[in-house]
């Protein structure tokens, strides 16, 4: 009898051991694909409010801050732009500003690029880029977060040498 118990003991324990990692990986599934759609990335760089706001505000100096990600910019308007990305893929974007708020936004198709700018100090600005994407798989999810990371190193690097 206690070798019949003790089977039934085990069994149990690898059926509850088998729902509970059933559960934490659709649960995990879940919160991943739901986090997927935003990309959060921060930056201080060591210039001055202004002058990171002449580089992040105009589109056209996309290609030299982000050139993972763009490979030529058109202007259409001052608000419209046709972006070109480096897969030959093209966007139509609008660019939304407010200097005094540090709010730069550029609208793409059911995307939403959102860059914060916050002068820390006289030469210092935090820049907080926030990418809301429409639902990727996640390896593509993978790349494309790997790629926004490279371009803002990327960014940092030009406008703190020019």
């Amino acid at each position: 009898m206690s070798i019949e118990y003790s089977g039934v003991i085990l069994l149990t324990a690898l059926i509850t051991t088998g729902f509970i990692l059933i559960f934490l990986f659709v649960w995990r599934e879940f919160i991943t694909k739901i986090n997927r759609k935003i990309h959060i990335n921060k930056k201080i760089i060591d210039e001055s409010y202004d002058n990171v706001w002449k580089w992040f505000s105009n589109v056209n100096n996309y290609p030299k801050l982000y050139p993972a990600w763009v490979d030529e910019v058109k202007e259409v308007n001052k608000e419209r732009y046709i972006i070109s990305d480096q897969y030959n893929n093209t966007y139509e974007a609008k660019a939304v500003l407010d200097k005094e708020k540090g709010i730069i936004d550029l609208y793409m198709e059911g995307e939403v690029s959102r860059t914060r700018l916050f002068s820390i100090k006289d030469n210092e600005t935090l820049v907080v880029h926030i990418g809301e994407r429409e639902d990727f798989n996640f390896l593509a999810w993978l790349y494309l977060k790997r790629t926004v990371n490279s371009d803002f190193k990327n960014a940092k690097a030009v406008i703190e040498s020019n």
